[in-house]
């Protein structure tokens, strides 16, 4: 519930800049350039962007803990 309240704010202050500047192309262009981000951000978190044998070597190297921090980033905990 985390992310959907997060994207509400994202939308309300999207659509609140377009309304005092009096164009409604923001709201696409704010809500579209936090969208490339978040996207960014999860990939980068995930590991999404990491060869094979660098998520090989990094499953060995990277104890329970660590992989819990990384998926209460991942899934908003």
């Amino acid at each position: 519930m985390k992310a959907f309240y997060a994207g509400l704010v994202i939308v309300g202050l999207a659509v609140a800049v377009a309304l005092v500047l009096d164009d409604s192309t923001y709201i696409y262009k704010i809500t579209g350039i936090a969208g490339v981000i978040c996207l960014g951000l999860a990939g980068v978190v995930s590991g999404a962007f990491a060869s094979g044998s660098q998520v090989g070597r990094n499953v060995h190297s990277e104890t329970k803990q660590t992989r819990e921090e990384r998926y209460q980033l991942m899934f908003f905990r």
